[in-house]
């Protein structure tokens, strides 16, 4: 059997190789480290919150917005026993 000149192109090829592919300089999924920091600062916040109503607050709100029929319905659906 006669070989191509093709396949002897590649054994002599194959043979000749012997030192290792190059290994990635990078690790995949690393991304490159910023340049200069973010601008926004997520350690604190921007500004101070408000602090939160206290529940008379909410009643005295409810009770200055909310009509006689809300107040009614409202009653009614939770001084029910199944509730």
């Amino acid at each position: 059997m006669k070989k191509s000149s093709k396949l002897k192109k590649f054994e002599n090829f194959k043979s000749d190789t012997k030192t290792a592919p190059a290994k990635p300089k990078t690790k995949p999924g690393t991304r490159p480290a910023p340049s200069r920091p973010s601008p926004i600062r997520r350690s604190k916040p921007a500004a101070d919150p408000k602090p939160k109503a206290e529940l008379d607050d909410v009643i005295d709100l409810f009770d200055y917005v909310a009509s006689e029929e809300d107040k009614k319905r409202i009653e009614d659906y939770y001084g029910k026993e199944n509730n």
